[in-house]
């Protein structure tokens, strides 16, 4: 849990300053490193290696213009360990206001209102981690698995209703479909077409454009075969258009797409 709270803290503290210095910042480098550094640690019995927000703050702040600032620093309390001792009568307040000082300008609220005001959901698991953090604290790492499982039940929310737009052309249905499809959404989309269908009942002819899907799965391919039965079987004819380079393949395993069917949709 260390390791994780850790990694947060130098997930949050690294985007900010990459954006500032419009500089190229890799999470898969930085957990890598982390991780490699707490190997080290545990074997020779170090401590737990991880970001800080304050810290990296007050190293910005004292000019620090590169990676080596973290070694010179590291040096630099090494030499001052011998008189440390005559640090410990500094009061905690002085302490607090220098770690303030330091992370005053990492607080935005400007940034949470305009992710209110762009999605109400992420807004609300913004809002709830932030006083997650006050409300558990010293136990942060509560708030921060609070966050991760809003977040991930955000994400399957959306995920379960794909997103249908139905233009009506004569005797014929345009549908475009954008969203992810699986086995979570795919009973959604089925639900969401034959409403549409009810709604106009002298409609011969179903389009499905699938150029705004994310991904197909199994499930997904065989609701979609599944609706084409249907509409067969209700003198309805549905075609698929548009369909995306990574789904063909799953298309054509349950018979929707010929091959040569596979070929005019790649061209489309």
């Amino acid at each position: 849990m260390i390791s994780v709270i850790g990694f947060a803290e130098g997930v949050s503290i690294s985007r900010v300053l990459a954006s500032e210095d419009r500089q190229h910042w890799d999470a898969d480098r930085e957990f890598l490193s982390k991780g490699m550094a707490n190997v080290v640690a545990a074997v020779t019995g170090g401590l737990p290696v991880g970001g800080s927000l304050s810290r990296t703050s007050l190293n910005r702040l004292a000019g620090a213009q590169s990676r080596w600032s973290g070694l010179v620093t590291g040096v630099a309390v090494i030499a001052f360990l011998p008189i440390a001792p005559m640090l410990s009568a500094l009061p905690r307040a002085v302490l607090s206001g220098i770690v303030i000082a330091a992370i005053w300008k990492l607080v935005r609220p400007q940034d949470m209102i305009r992710i209110v005001k762009t999605s109400v959901p992420q807004g609300i698991v913004a809002f709830v981690t932030f006083f997650g953090t006050l409300v558990m604290a010293p136990h942060i790492d509560r708030a921060i698995l609070l966050g991760v499982a809003m977040s991930a039940a955000v994400h399957l929310w959306r995920e379960l209703t794909p997103t249908v737009v139905s233009t009506r052309e004569g005797d014929q249905l345009i549908v475009d479909l954008s969203g992810v499809l699986w086995f979570g959404s795919a009973a959604a989309l089925e639900g969401q077409l034959f409403e549409q269908l009810a709604d106009e009942p002298d409609v011969n002819k179903v389009v499905l454009r699938c150029s705004g899907l994310g991904r197909i799965d199994f499930s997904g391919a065989n609701v979609l075969h599944e609706m084409i039965d249907h509409a067969r079987r209700a003198n309805i004819e549905l075609t698929i258009e548009e369909v995306p380079a990574h789904a063909l393949r799953v298309l054509s395993a349950v018979g929707i797409l010929t091959l040569s069917e596979t070929r005019s949709a790649q061209h489309r």
